[in-house]
């Protein structure tokens, strides 16, 4: 997983957390009033439900002190408790709770004030002997009655303000522990995220600190080495990129060094070798002419005679090495070059049966270059190949335009059929006398005097090999603009 997914879940989840958490909160605190209120009301219904059973007695209290002891004030005050009964339930009834309850309430009321609205009929009217008679009749069984009544609602509203709050407590509980349990849960994945994230960056972080000080000491076969999918792999792989280019660079530039120093030296021992190696060859040819081919000694001559030749092709190809010769630099036609080169090899490539094919991948092979030195080039890359052939070949040369470190080319390239090279011999092909060729076929300087060539050129020479018995390719890179670098 990458980084930027890791931070992108991060803050998805906190976000979401955080809308979840303000919804459940809206939710439950809605529930929390809920059950409150509900709460709430139980216990107003039971406060008014024990006012009402109180005045109720109250006005029972009248009703006996108007019938039995004659207190005439009490039947106002009778009359007044009953309308405020009347005003109680109404207001119990505003709740909406218990509404069976209340009916049968107001039914058993009813039919107490009926017998009650009797009673004070008969007192009013004289007839109190009557009245007194009726109510110890009637109105007992009816007060025991709404009394009993009144009691088992009390203790009925009393439970249902238990469980209420019962509930509402519970639910308290609920929410906090759900709480709890969401908080622990989101800190868990953010705790576990954050470690994971933590380890996806510092982790590769150390690694890459290790890697640039095994390089900083010199190291250049060190590699970055990182079993990660996040960012860090393009880093790593960009890292590793940047020490083989580097590493290339540093063999470059060594190989630079090297063909600059043996450059200056192969100059002077050229020169001191040239004037003595002079005079060998001209003795050796003056015996040979003096004595006859019978002689012992003829043949023993002969080979001194090839051996000072040799030596002063040698010498020869030092001085070119060495020489420091001005570059004549026109415009030309990449194709009237290479056709000039084959021209020069033609009759040995036909006699070798070796097959040679051009192809033009771009129209416009205009470039400014040295005519004479580019043919050098083609043609120590040509010979080469040739000579690695020999049983017969194909040679392929490819011309095409192409890009390279921001920069334009027309790449040259030299394709056969050949021997091939290994890996030892492709990097030190360049080399001066370095040669895979068998004695006397080579100096093993036609590549090092065109590496120098192609580096007055401002240009690149390359060679690659799949391997021994798979032919090898020999790229030559030319600027496109090299006439604005002269």
């Amino acid at each position: 997983m990458s980084i930027k997914l890791r931070i992108i879940l991060i803050f998805t989840v906190f976000v979401s957390s955080i809308v979840v958490l303000g919804i459940t909160t809206i939710y439950l605190n809605r529930q929390q009033a809920e059950y409150f209120t509900n709460a709430r009301s139980y216990v107003q219904f039971r406060e008014n439900l024990g006012e009402s059973k109180r005045v109720f007695v109250e006005k029972v209290q009248a009703l006996d002190y108007y019938v039995y002891l004659s207190q005439k004030s009490e039947i106002h005050n009778f009359r007044d408790k009953r309308r405020e009964l009347t005003d109680m339930l109404d207001k119990m009834n505003e709740f909406g709770l218990f509404a069976g309850f209340l009916a049968e309430l107001r039914t058993l009321l009813g039919e107490f004030e009926l017998s009650a609205g009797e009673v004070v009929d008969l007192a009013e009217t004289g007839r109190r002997v009557d009245a007194v008679r009726l109510a110890d009749e009637v109105l007992p069984g009816k007060l025991e009655g709404i009394r009993a009544f009144l009691s088992e609602g009390i203790l009925l509203v009393d439970e249902r303000v238990r469980v209420s709050h019962n509930t509402a407590v519970s639910f308290q509980m609920r929410l906090a522990t759900f709480f709890i349990i969401f908080f622990f849960l989101v800190l868990v994945f953010v705790s576990i995220m954050g470690y994971s994230l933590y380890r996806a960056v510092v982790t590769p972080l150390k690694k890459l600190e290790q890697a640039t000080d095994a390089v900083g000491k010199g190291n250049l076969d060190h590699r970055l080495k990182l079993k990660t999918k996040s960012e860090f792999r393009k880093i790593s792989d960009s890292f590793n990129r940047m020490i083989q280019d580097l590493k290339e660079y540093q063999l470059k530039i060594t190989q630079m060094g090297k063909m600059a120093a043996v450059g200056e030296l192969s100059g002077g021992v050229a020169h001191e070798i040239n004037n003595p190696l002079t005079g060998i060859l001209g003795h050796s040819q003056l015996i040979l002419q003096k004595i006859p081919e019978e002689n012992p000694l003829y043949q023993t001559v002969k080979k001194m005679e090839r051996a000072a030749l040799r030596c002063r092709a040698i010498v020869s190809g030092l001085l070119d090495f060495s020489r420091k010769e001005k570059f004549d630099f026109k415009v030309h036609d990449l194709r009237d070059i290479i056709n000039e080169t084959l021209i020069l090899c033609q009759t040995e490539a036909v006699s070798k049966g070796i097959k040679i094919t051009k192809q033009y991948v771009s129209k416009d092979l205009r470039v400014t270059a040295s005519a004479r030195n580019l043919q050098q080039v083609f043609l120590n890359i040509i010979q080469n190949s040739m000579q690695a052939m020999p049983d017969g070949g194909r040679i392929t040369i490819k011309v095409s335009r192409t890009k390279r470190e921001n920069r334009d080319y027309l790449l040259t390239e030299f394709t056969d059929t050949g021997t091939g090279l290994t890996e030892e011999a492709a990097s030190r092909a360049f080399e001066p006398f370095y040669t895979t060729k068998d004695i006397g076929q080579g100096t093993g300087l036609g590549l090092s005097i065109s590496y120098r060539i192609m580096k007055n050129h401002n240009g690149l020479i390359e060679i690659s090999s799949s391997g021994t018995g798979r032919g090898a390719t020999v790229s030559v890179y030319i600027p496109s603009n090299l006439i604005n670098q002269i």
